[in-house]
């Protein structure tokens, strides 16, 4: 069943017209208490690659179920609410933390400059401190490591060298204690938690999951037909 094959109709102007399109913010929802505590769910554990349609058939023999599986578990948004590939982490990292470096001379770099590397990629600056630069990849994956250089694009200055480099997989995020407690990096006994480590942990968190039994998708279907009337 499609998920919007059953909302209703509506009447709504577009370009001084009347045009009839289906009321696509009509909203059923399952109730925390039935997700929480009922023993009709089962539990379901997410695969690396698994996508809602690839469950749906795995559950269900059709992907035109996948909905079902967002709705028992309240994801509204699939992209951000839905587990990634692990291969696609380093990509996450990418974009959402800095590469810190260190390099000669940091006046010539300020912050939103934006940088081109000799290797292809694209970058904001999003901290300069001294001679250390921080920069934001604004292209998914980017290698950047001592050999190779920047371009100010902004200032129009070329062939900067960098003297060391930090990659963001490999920064610290946070410290935990041996209880696993987040504690500060001079707790005894802390470990180092990087961000490689953190986002993994974060999106295996996502692969834990309620779903319904084949035996009752009629049902629910069924109960979905009625309620977005």
């Amino acid at each position: 069943m499609s998920y919007f094959k059953n909302f209703p109709k509506i009447i709504t102007t577009s370009n001084n017209k009347n045009i009839i399109i289906k009321d696509f913010l009509r909203r059923v929802s399952v109730s925390n208490k039935f997700r929480d505590t009922s023993v009709a769910l089962d539990k379901y554990l997410i695969k690396d690659g698994e996508t809602p349609e690839i469950v749906s058939q795995k559950l269900y023999n059709s992907v035109d179920y996948f909905w079902v599986i967002l709705m028992v578990n309240d994801i509204t948004d699939p992209r951000s609410e839905w587990p990634i590939g692990n291969e696609f982490i380093p990509d996450l990292i990418y974009l959402n933390y800095d590469f810190e470096m260190t390099v000669t001379d940091g006046s010539q770099f300020a912050v939103n400059d934006e940088i081109n590397s000799s290797n292809g990629g694209y970058f904001l600056v999003s901290s300069i401190s001294g001679t250390t630069l921080k920069l934001r990849s604004q292209y998914k994956r980017a290698s950047l490591t001592s050999s190779v250089t920047l371009d100010n694009v902004t200032k129009n200055i070329s062939g900067i060298s960098i003297s060391s480099i930090t990659d963001p997989n490999n920064q610290t995020h946070h410290y935990v204690s041996s209880d696993g407690y987040i504690v500060d990096s001079d707790y005894s006994g802390a470990t180092a938690v990087s961000n490689f480590e953190y986002e993994i942990s974060k999106n295996d968190d996502k692969r834990h999951i309620r779903v319904l039994p084949s035996a009752l998708i009629g049902l629910f279907v069924g109960q979905f037909k009625n309620l977005i009337k």
